[in-house]
């Protein structure tokens, strides 16, 4: 009897076992989990510092206007590698639900499209300071710079609207969850009539982002 109530204590300790690890990353996967974990460790600390020195300690130009724009989206982009890093070490395993995962992926859309945008306005101020130094210092003041900051906001923000909608999680058939882009609005995801719209969208949303942000 002893020896019957043993042999389901093992194999009960091992089922739980199995399936605590199910979801265990490689070693590969461990490593970039741990760099994203430090990254955003380092990224928070850093970018604070240089967002508080761009608002408080700098005169407030045009220029330390937009670098101030650009540091906070890098420091909104570091707010989400966390979440990265844990679904790194659990492979690619998604345990934040359906919310969370159209938050990090529209987050991390909006950052960046305003990356990108504030850079190219950067470059821009730079194109008017060198080539037309009188009418910079006479009409790109910081007033017209942060209507411009204003519209890049809005236009990032729309543009990320359907990184927002369309992500979805997806349960497979080993009890996974990933979170991933549903392109047809649907639960049914293998329906037929859905994979010409789901083509479509996806190839729409290819090009704007690609054409927008590259």
């Amino acid at each position: 009897m002893d020896l019957i109530n043993s042999t389901d204590y093992l194999i009960n300790a091992s089922t739980l076992v199995r399936n605590s690890t199910q979801f265990l990353a490689p070693a590969s996967k461990m490593i970039i989990a741990l760099s994203l974990y430090i990254s955003s460790i380092i990224g928070t600390i850093t970018n604070g510092l240089y967002l508080w020195v761009l608002r408080f300690k700098m005169k407030q130009t045009v220029n330390t206007l937009l670098f101030f724009h650009l540091i906070l989206s890098y420091f909104i982009s570091t707010m989400i590698l966390p979440f990265m890093a844990t679904s790194q070490l659990q492979d690619n395993h998604w345990n934040f639900g359906t919310a969370l995962c159209k938050v990090f992926n529209g987050t991390l859309s909006l950052g960046m499209f305003t990356s990108v945008f504030f850079l190219s306005a950067i470059g821009l101020d730079r194109y008017l300071l060198t080539l037309h130094p009188v009418w910079s210092q006479q009409h790109w003041t910081p007033h017209w710079a942060s209507s411009i900051v204003l519209g890049v906001w809005i236009s990032a923000a729309a543009l990320s609207i359907p990184y927002l909608i369309f992500r979805e999680t997806h349960h497979d058939r080993k009890g996974k969850v990933t979170c991933q882009n549903n392109y047809a609005v649907s639960t049914n995801w293998e329906s037929k009539e859905m994979q010409a719209s789901r083509q479509w969208i996806h190839v729409a949303c290819f090009i704007s982002r690609f054409l927008l942000s590259f």
